[in-house]
């Protein structure tokens, strides 16, 4: 059943973006991003395959196109997917590969709710307490 949702969630989930190298519009599967995250005007898509992006726009235009899928903007300068967290903290949160990303203080909460919502949606989670 875990494998029926997961898979049912990852189909048909595209980002179009359009990149600074070579200005070629590229497709990006959404649940293959990692985190995105921003340096002055570039933003850097990292993907679970290790592929670097970079692109121009801004961090709050990826977040509305991002919006309904599962990533959240964890700092002003850092949107990241749900799949590919592995622990929440005050120092930030730490990415299945190990690095570990920026978390607003004013959102650890709100986003550790809405992790254990995804862990629950994912059937990763049965229980709490």
């Amino acid at each position: 059943l875990r494998n029926y949702i997961v898979t049912k969630n990852d189909t048909n989930n595209y980002l179009a973006v359009k990149t600074n190298n070579n200005s070629v519009t590229r497709k990006l599967k959404v649940t293959e991003i990692v985190y995105i995250e921003s340096l002055r005007d570039h933003q850097f898509i990292y993907m679970a395959d290790g592929e670097e992006i970079d692109i121009r726009m801004t961090m709050d235009e990826l977040e509305e196109k991002l919006c309904g899928y599962d990533i959240v903007r964890t700092h002003k300068g850092y949107l990241v997917n749900y799949k590919y967290m592995a622990r929440i903290d005050a120092k930030g949160i730490t990415l299945t590969d190990g690095k570990v990303v920026g978390v607003s203080r004013n959102k650890i909460q709100d986003i550790k709710a809405q992790y254990l919502k995804y862990l629950r949606k994912t059937g990763a989670v049965l229980f709490t307490n």
